[in-house]
């Protein structure tokens, strides 16, 4: 089967992306390690000991700089993970859709950064705080290339509605067209 024009376009920007690169050298799992690396610099959000969900985890980038940081993770995704990564303490590998995955108990931090549409990823995020499924949320949504601005409004409304508070959204660095949400649940 054929590449699409956008298919081939994305395969060349990752191949010649140098956080891809960067990422293989300092052994990561993939460029988005460096998004949750720069988040904790700043804010210091993971401390050993805590249990977070990690939705659409695969390959395992955030999940590996959680078990770096000595959380325990619950990563969530049918896609298989880096093999390495189930050779780590701390990790557990459900196989199943983050649309559909319900946790056993409220975890510490909700995280995710699935590629997917923004909205539909919002409303389960908002779901998992309706729910009083976990406490924090890190999460990471795509933006379309036009109106980014709009849809950063619309999505915050969606997780407010939802029950998160204290939204903080901003761009990292590391970021391409996506924005990275902290939150509270109410």
């Amino acid at each position: 089967m054929a590449r699409t024009k956008s298919s081939s376009r994305w395969l060349q920007e990752h191949v010649n992306d140098p956080y891809v690169k960067q990422a293989q050298k300092d052994g990561y799992r993939s460029r988005s390690s460096y998004k949750l690396l720069e988040l904790n610099e700043k804010d210091r959000l993971i401390r050993p000991g805590m249990l977070i969900v990690d939705l659409g985890a695969a390959p395992g980038g955030w999940s590996w700089v959680l078990l770096e940081k000595r959380a325990r993770v619950i990563a969530v995704d049918p896609a298989m993970l880096r093999p390495d990564l189930y050779e780590r303490r701390g990790l557990r590998h459900v196989k199943e859709s983050a649309f559909t995955f319900e946790p056993e108990e409220t975890v510490d931090w909700l995280f995710c950064d699935m590629a997917w549409r923004p909205l539909e990823a919002a409303a389960l995020l908002a779901k998992w705080a309706r729910r009083h499924w976990a406490r924090m949320l890190v999460a990471n949504l795509k933006l379309p290339m036009k109106r980014k601005a709009e849809m950063a409004i619309r999505l915050r409304e969606v997780l407010a509605d939802g029950g998160w508070t204290r939204i903080r959204m901003r761009q990292l660095y590391h970021d391409r067209d996506e924005i990275t949400v902290v939150a509270a649940r109410g």
